[in-house]
């Protein structure tokens, strides 16, 4: 490559390019997972909600059992009080009732068991909605002022690209082909300046003779390793 005081130019301006961008993809990343964390804590609480309905299903059906139940143990206690029962039937009508009482009690226990958990979950689901819809406002504030921020980058990223064409206009074709092969190879930078003896990018040595040939000018030639484009701006008396 000849004299690249002018690529190097057009190096600045693609480098503080893919800084912009990289700049706007880490605002944009911000804000999604602002959205994805939002949308995540709403999608806990429906199913907390979800949860809540089934249990007062199942509470409802366990009162229900309880009442027939309750019933059943009733209607038992008053064939006991009958006169005229036979041992066999007293016994049976006897076992009968404790069955039904230590049913009853299990009974009651699985409801007692649901309104408590129903009084955790509402507590849950009343605390996670407040600061959701706390979270929801600070999320709207965060995108409004990076939409803001964003355009405003984008407004110096087209500057950057217009100085860029412009400055492309007067350097040889060959030259700006060679870099920008080079720059999508690299997806990055592809001229480096140097000052020691060793590749800046791959950090692979290099010969006294590589270095003599592009000491003393502007020239950058091709790392004989990596293929990236070397200036040197080390001390050139060092080198020979």
């Amino acid at each position: 490559m000849q004299d690249c005081t002018a690529i190097l130019a057009i190096q600045a301006f693609d480098l503080a390019v893919d800084v912009l961008e990289n700049r706007i993809r880490q605002l944009k990343e911000k804000s999604l997972k602002m959205e994805r964390e939002v949308g995540e804590e709403e999608t806990l609480i429906r199913r907390k909600e979800a949860l809540m309905k089934k249990i007062h299903l199942r509470r409802r059906e366990a009162e229900t059992e309880a009442a027939e139940m309750t019933d059943r143990i009733r209607s038992s206690e008053m064939k006991l009080k009958s006169a005229g029962l036979t041992p066999n039937t007293y016994m049976a009508l006897q076992k009968e009732l404790d069955k039904n009482r230590e049913l009853l009690i299990a009974i009651e226990n699985r409801v007692l068991e649901d309104m408590e958990k129903l009084e955790t979950l509402e507590k849950d689901v009343q605390k996670a909605t407040k600061l959701l819809g706390g979270r929801k406002l600070h999320l709207d504030e965060v995108k409004k002022r990076i939409s803001g921020e964003i355009a405003g980058i984008e407004q110096e990223t087209d500057l950057q690209r217009t100085q860029r064409r412009q400055s492309s206009l007067k350097i040889p074709a060959n030259d700006l082909e060679l870099y920008e092969e080079m720059r999508r190879k690299t997806k990055g930078r592809a001229i480096w300046d140097a000052d020691k003896s060793g590749c800046p990018s791959c950090g692979m040595s290099l010969s006294p003779g590589y270095v003599n040939s592009i000491a003393g000018n502007n020239r950058a030639e091709p790392c004989p390793h990596c293929g990236v484009f070397i200036r040197w701006t080390g001390i050139v008396d060092g080198i020979r």
